[in-house]
């Protein structure tokens, strides 16, 4: 499969969404983006599991003989910024359109019906207290949630995490005046106690919701939620 994207038209748009090397090192970032791509088809769990592919003769064959260490590609992830990981969206829904080309090109009337995309959430647990965007889910988890959308084939059209909007949110302050429907939020278990704790009043919180058409699709429609404190 990895000798089948390199070949294929989508390898340049891959290569154009990855961050530009600062390392000495010979190996660049579409080497190591093939890297991560087959980690993720050998179902690695984390980057410390790619320091298999020193052992792996045919991987070392079709990288040609370019295998790296794990701090390595941890080096290369860190340098993803967000104009990065924006083009990335974009790219899985290019890629996923392409493929989808491709089996009405091979099999004519295969997809009867418009496209219908299903949300897939993960949550991911965190336990800084600093971290940017964090907030408790619907399973009282202090976490980030990633939220991916899946055509029926199985195909990606992007990813998303799920933050609590503030001000870097592209536009988002522009929409409030669009909400029609408040409701109030309550507050989880955990974070009652952690005020009761520390003796300090919670405020009432309002939730509403935009939905918002990010600048990658034209035809998605995500929802974003929106707290702010209660208009008494």
């Amino acid at each position: 499969m990895i000798e089948q994207f390199d070949s294929s038209n989508l390898s340049n748009s891959f290569f154009n969404c990855l961050p530009a090397r600062k390392s000495n090192r010979p190996m660049g970032s579409y080497s190591l983006g093939l890297t991560q791509l087959a980690s993720f088809m050998y179902g690695h769990d984390c980057i410390d599991d790619i320091i298999e592919f020193r052992v792996d003769p045919l991987l070392k064959e079709i990288m040609r003989g370019e295998t790296v260490l794990p701090r390595t590609i941890g080096n290369f992830l860190r340098d993803f910024k967000v104009n990065n990981i924006k083009n990335l969206n974009k790219f899985l829904s290019l890629q996923s359109q392409a493929n989808r080309k491709l089996i009405q090109q091979t099999h004519p009337g295969y997809f009867d019906e418009p496209i219908h995309l299903s949300i897939d959430s993960t949550p991911h647990e965190q336990s800084g207290k600093k971290m940017e965007g964090l907030g408790f889910n619907y399973k009282d988890m202090w976490c980030l949630d990633t939220q991916s959308f899946f055509d029926r084939e199985g195909f990606c059209h992007g990813i998303k995490f799920t933050i609590v909007a503030n001000q870097a949110t592209t536009s988002w302050r522009n929409e409030i005046k669009n909400i029609t429907k408040w409701e109030r939020w309550q507050y989880p278990e955990k974070e009652l106690q952690k005020a009761k704790d520390k003796n300090i009043k919670l405020p009432d919180v309002d939730l509403g919701i935009i939905l918002w058409r990010p600048s990658w699709s034209d035809v998605l429609r995500l929802p974003i939620v929106v707290k702010q404190q209660a208009l008494e």
